[in-house]
């Protein structure tokens, strides 16, 4: 009869630990950073498409609309949901007179087209950061 083989796993009270983790980490640092990277491609592409005046519109530089194109990342209490809101700051407000147009003055959209043109730049950059955060908290 053959030698009996035996088999010793170690590691499964870290690996337990490790996976009781891993959805709080993942989100506090992963999905975070995801948001952040996609909102940063959406950001930089309004910025470039936002309306300029050529001198000095209402007390503002010329660019101070696509200089003050924020981002701003929130996550649910949970933590089982996230979002990133991309747009003019409060000084630049009137933004979005101009995304939308008024009575007096007609639309000149740059969010909208912005959104449409790198979509899918932005869903690879949230899907990359999200790999690299799951690496990380592998330990991989």
């Amino acid at each position: 009869m053959a030698a009996p083989v035996t088999v010793k796993i170690t590691g499964l009270e870290q690996l337990s630990q490790k996976m009781q983790e891993f959805p709080d980490k993942l989100v506090k640092k992963g999905v975070v950073a995801a948001l952040r990277a996609a909102g940063e491609v959406f950001r930089k592409e309004i910025s470039l498409r936002a309306p300029r005046s050529l001198d000095v519109t209402h007390g503002h530089e010329p660019g101070f609309l696509a200089d003050h194109i924020a981002t701003k990342v929130s996550t649910s209490t949970k933590q089982d949901r996230g979002s990133v809101k991309v747009g003019p700051v409060a000084k630049a407000f009137w933004g979005m007179f101009a995304e939308f147009g008024t009575r007096f003055q007609r639309a000149l959209p740059f969010v909208r087209p912005a959104f449409e043109s790198v979509g899918t730049q932005a869903l690879e950059a949230f899907v990359a950061k999200l790999r690299e955060a799951f690496h990380e908290v592998l330990g991989s």
